[in-house]
């Protein structure tokens, strides 16, 4: 985890707690997915429950990256690993929003089921899909993070102004470090007057803390919280392949 170093370093930023969602995403890790015996009258358990498996992991492999781009004293990799933790997150939320909304009858299956596709078969690379016709066009990602702001919107019962977007805010503070920018280019040099200084190695500021450890514990809470929902849904209304947690 963390390293007593960073930690030392940092005092004030709330490390147990970040720490924490290891254990969380190790409850919900799954080795091995078994199809049915029988198929289904219809595979909505079978891919919603495959799909939300894959975000798992990859939500859990980028949480693990931040870690380890933060303990190596890494800045800029902390901050894309954190920007694509975001991206996962707001996948499985614009998933979630659509199958609510298919149970409560306010789409129909096969719109779900189209969603479901580019969601899992998404793909922006023409060369990919001229390789597999079955790939299709992935959902923009900042499509994916406004969903979460209106899902917001719709719990709290009332529309913030664009300024005020909690999550896309977060994403936008990540994403000045991820693009070329003036943020992302200025990390590690020092400008004093007409001469500036390039240092051979990056430090985290406490700025960089702060934002980095923020937005992974805003994304990991919304994830697992909408990760749950969704997979409850599917587990109470679908037949649904066999989980195994331990296998060789």
């Amino acid at each position: 985890m963390i390293t007593d170093t960073l930690k030392n370093k940092f005092p004030r930023r709330p490390w147990d707690n970040f720490e924490k969602y290891a254990l969380i995403y190790q409850d919900r890790f799954f080795k091995r997915l078994v199809s049915q015996e029988k198929r289904p009258h219809r595979l909505l358990g079978h891919n919603g429950i495959k799909y939300l498996l894959h975000t798992l992991k990859r939500s859990k492999d980028l949480y693990r990256g931040v870690i380890d781009s933060m303990n190596l004293i890494n800045p800029p990799l902390a901050y894309l690993a954190a920007r694509a933790h975001f991206e996962t997150t707001s996948a499985v939320v614009y998933f979630y929003s659509f199958l609510a909304k298919f149970y409560a009858e306010g789409v129909s299956y096969e719109e779900l089921e189209s969603i479901l596709k580019r969601l899992q078969l998404g793909c922006k690379s023409k060369m990919f899909k001229k390789r597999s016709p079955k790939m299709s066009d992935a959902v923009n990602g900042v499509t994916l993070v406004e969903t979460v702001d209106k899902l917001f919107d719709t719990i709290e019962g009332k529309k913030r102004p664009e300024g005020e977007k909690l999550f896309m805010s977060f994403y936008e503070i990540l994403s000045e470090r991820c693009h070329p920018n003036y943020a992302a280019l200025t990390m590690g040099c020092r400008t004093n007057g007409g001469v500036v200084d390039y240092f051979e190695n990056l430090e985290f500021t406490d700025a960089d803390i702060a934002h980095i450890v923020n937005a992974m514990m805003v994304s990991c809470e919304v994830f697992l919280h909408y990760y749950d929902k969704s997979f409850k849904l599917l587990r109470d209304n679908e037949e649904t392949p066999h989980l195994i947690s331990f296998c060789c």
